[in-house]
C-alpha cells in the first residue's frame, strides 16, 4: 500500500521512504528463511501486492530517475551497500517482483542482474550528453566513463549491457522510466540519446510500444513549455519510425498502437504550444504509408488530427489524398460518418493551407487501416 500511494508519475507523486521500503523487503526476506528453516508456521507473503501495475510503477520512477548521482547507486548495488539508499532498496524490491519465484535465490539473482544492466545503461547513456558529470576512480578503472563524448549511434554500438534488453522486459521498462525523466527534466540536453535509446527499447520488447508512446508525449508536453523545435522534430520522427518498424507493424494489436497514437495526438500534442507544423508532417508522413480504403474509426480519428491542428486540403499530397477518397466514399461508411466529422471534412477541404507542402514523399510500403 505504501508503494502503490506514491504512484502517480510526475512531480506530483511522493518519494518512498526509506523505513517503508525496509520493512517491505523485510517480509520477503523474513519469507525466505521461513522457507529455509522449513517453518510452516508462518504464510510467505505473495509477491502478487508487488507486481500490481501501480506499485511497480512507482517502485521503476523511484529507482531510475534522471539523476547526476546514477554512477552512485550503481556502485551501491555492485558492492551490497544498498541498505540507506531508497532507490536501492527499490531496485532490490524490484528484482523479487519480477523474478519468476521471488523464494527461487537463483531466479531473484538473474533478475537484479537484469536490472543493474538497465541502470548501467542509463548511467552510460546519461555520459553522452551530461558533460558537467564528474568521473570518479571507480568510473575510470571500469571504464564507465568511456561514453561521455560519444554520439547516440556511437553509444548504442558500444554499449553491451543493451543486449539485455531483448531477452528482460523488466530491464526495458527500466530503461523507458528513465527515458522518460530525463526528457523532463533536462530534455535539450538528453532528448537525442533518449530517442535513440527509446527505439532500441521497442525494437527489443515491442509489447512495450504503448509506455514508449508515452515518453513521446511527454517530451511534446515538455516541448511546449519554449525548448524550441528540436525535440517536437525528434519526437515526431521516433514515432514514425516505430509505425514503419517490421516487428512491431506485425504485431496482431499493431492498430491499436495507431489509434492511441492519433488519439494523444488529439489530446496531448496539439493543445501543446508547439509549432503545429510538426503535428501535420507527422500526420503527411503517416498518411503516406497508410493507404485506402480507410475504415470509419480511423477516418473519423484522422480527421479529428486534421481539424486540431487546423491543417487543410492544400498541406501536402498525402493529406489531399485521404480527403478525397474520404469526400467521395463518405455516403458508404457505415455507420455513418455523424455531423461533427462531416463538419470536420468540410473544413478540412475548404480552401488551401497557409503552411503548403504539396510535393511528393518518399514511397513507403502501404498499410491498410
Amino acid at each position: 500500500a505504501a508503494v502503490a500511494a506514491s504512484a502517480g508519475g510526475g512531480h506530483g507523486k511522493r518519494s518512498l521512504a526509506t523505513w517503508d521500503l525496509k520493512k517491505i523487503l523485510g517480509k520477503y526476506k523474513a519469507g525466505e528463511n521461513d522457507k529455509e528453516n522449513d517453518n510452516g508456521g508462518r504464510q510467505k507473503p505473495s509477491a502478487a501486492p508487488l507486481r500490481r501495475p501501480d506499485a511497480l510503477r512507482a517502485l521503476f520512477e523511484e529507482a531510475f530517475q534522471y539523476d547526476a548521482n546514477l554512477h552512485q547507486l550503481v556502485t551501491a548495488l555492485t558492492s551490497g551497500e544498498s541498505e540507506n539508499s531508497p532507490k536501492a532498496l527499490c531496485v532490490e524490491i524490484l528484482a523479487l517482483a519480477t523474478a519468476n519465484d521471488c523464494y527461487v535465490q537463483e531466479d531473484v539473482n538473474a533478475s537484479r542482474k537484469d536490472l543493474l544492466s538497465a541502470l548501467q545503461i542509463c548511467n552510460q547513456a546519461s555520459k553522452t550528453f551530461d558533460n558537467s558529470t564528474t568521473l570518479t576512480n571507480d568510473d575510470r578503472k571500469n571504464g564507465s566513463g568511456v561514453n561521455e563524448k560519444l554520439s547516440p549511434g556511437e553509444f548504442l554500438e558500444k554499449c553491451a549491457e543493451l543486449k539485455t534488453l531483448s531477452s528482460s522486459l523488466p530491464a526495458t521498462a527500466a530503461v523507458l522510466t528513465w527515458i522518460e525523466s530525463a526528457i523532463r527534466r533536462d530534455p535539450e540536453k538528453s532528448h537525442k540519446v533518449a530517442f535513440a535509446l527509446l527505439e532500441t527499447c521497442v525494437q527489443s520488447q515491442p509489447t512495450l510500444r504503448l509506455r514508449a508512446l508515452e515518453c513521446v508525449s511527454t517530451a511534446i508536453e515538455v516541448a511546449g513549455r519554449g525548448c524550441g523545435d528540436d525535440i517536437p522534430k525528434a519526437a515526431i520522427d521516433v514515432i514514425l519510425s516505430l509505425f514503419e518498424d517490421e516487428k512491431i507493424s506485425s504485431l496482431e494489436n499493431y492498430e491499436e498502437f495507431i489509434t492511441d497514437a492519433l488519439d494523444e495526438c488529439v489530446e496531448v500534442w496539439t493543445p501543446n504550444r508547439i509549432d503545429q507544423s510538426h503535428v501535420k508532417r507527422f500526420l503527411s508522413e503517416f498518411l503516406e504509408f497508410a493507404q485506402p480504403p480507410y475504415s470509419r474509426a480511423f477516418a473519423v480519428r484522422v480527421l479529428s488530427c486534421l481539424n486540431a491542428c487546423r491543417a487543410k486540403k492544400g498541406f501536402s499530397q498525402s493529406i489531399d489524398v485521404f480527403l478525397e477518397e474520404v469526400r467521395v466514399k463518405k455516403r458508404e461508411f457505415r455507420p455513418s460518418l455523424g455531423r461533427e466529422a462531416m463538419d470536420m471534412l468540410e473544413a478540412a477541404c475548404a480552401g488551401a493551407d497557409i503552411n503548403n507542402n504539396n510535393e511528393r514523399g518518399k514511397v513507403r510500403r502501404g498499410v491498410t487501416f
